[in-house]
């Protein structure tokens, strides 16, 4: 039988290209997903993933539990003639809002979207009754906070958020945790860092650093250079969700999906090196500016997810930023 796999917000960056890599290399799965198709920046995502012929897109709002219950039971129309589904195995939940303000006229909207819409799928994937086999909520390294220290922070370190969005991701997985414990559902949180790669759109750190180099533009920075994030290619990341699918752990467990441990001063120099050697071009360092004296430092260690998922990244700043930015600069090519 095959395996069935559920991925909320499919037309996303990374639910789209998890949805695309599980699609195109695994024709033992079947991928249903799931989107609102409220963020036109990647509406144009659903025209690919509906010409797989074991991929089932559906639009609507996780919002909507009955929805979500019909999927979960297989009485969605899109479901219910495929006899090779019968039931969801693995839930992976990438639907998130972005915006970046902690207080407007939808602040409300914001944190209902992020923790309500995570709960009424945890809530509808019990009541269904499936032989559950996991859900997958993807957290982010920023749970910990920042530190001045110097040193590696692992998955046993008490989290301490100081942005809004981090404490929403913290409050969902204390809350996902409650429901493991009283439903024995199965659950995984992965804490993911800040990624990077082509096709990525919005207001992503890294990605605004790279475009702009790219496009010889200044933009500032609200952290010192010497601060110390963690960066990942997004293949990486995919490759690492795609090893959920057969794991096997009945618990609740927490992994950093953890990349590499670099300045941002580093990092900035590294995109400039890599365009420097596509195009013979030079760019200056100083079109970042960083306005902030304060190191906030956020390096973590990907250990635990090596020894238990026998996962690690695998590419190197250098090369991953090169493929990244070959990407980028093919398209403006062509345009």
């Amino acid at each position: 039988m095959k395996r069935n796999i559920f991925i909320t917000g499919a037309l996303g960056f990374l639910g789209f290209n998890l949805g695309k890599l599980l699609a195109e290399n695994f024709p033992m799965y079947n991928v249903v997903g799931i989107d609102n198709e409220k963020d036109e920046k990647y509406a144009h995502n659903k025209e690919i993933l509906i010409n797989y012929p074991n991929y089932y897109y559906i639009k609507g709002d996780i919002l909507n539990k009955k929805l979500l219950r019909d999927i979960f039971l297989q009485n969605h129309t899109t479901l219910s003639s495929i006899s090779e589904i019968h039931g969801i195995d693995i839930v992976y939940t990438t639907a998130f809002e972005s915006m970046l303000h902690d207080i407007s006229e939808d602040g409300l909207e914001y944190y209902q979207n992020n923790i309500l819409g995570t709960l009424n799928i945890a809530m509808e994937y019990i009541l269904a009754k499936n032989e559950i086999k996991r859900l997958v909520y993807l957290s982010s390294i920023y749970v910990y906070g920042f530190t001045a220290e110097d040193k590696l922070l692992k998955e046993d370190i008490p989290p301490n958020p100081v942005t809004k969005n981090a404490s929403i991701k913290l409050s969902v997985e204390h809350l996902l945790k409650s429901l493991h414990l009283n439903f024995n559902l199965p659950i995984t949180i992965l804490r993911i860092p800040s990624f990077y790669g082509y096709g990525m759109k919005g207001d992503h750190l890294l990605m605004n650093i790279i475009n702009a180099i790219i496009e010889n533009r200044s933009i500032e920075v609200n952290f010192s250079e010497k601060s110390f994030i963690n960066a990942i290619f997004y293949e990486d990341l995919l490759i690492g969700l795609e090893k959920l699918i057969t794991y096997r752990s009945k618990s609740f467990d927490i992994f950093n999906m953890g990349g590499v441990n670099v300045s941002l001063g580093e990092f900035v120099r590294t995109v400039v090196d890599v365009f420097s050697y596509l195009t013979g071009e030079e760019r200056s360092v100083e079109l970042i500016r960083f306005n902030s004296k304060l190191h906030k430092n956020c390096c973590v260690s990907s250990d635990y997810a090596y020894k238990v998922l026998k996962w690690k990244n695998w590419t190197e700043l250098y090369r991953g930023l090169e493929k990244t930015l070959k990407a980028i600069l093919d398209e403006k090519s062509c345009s």
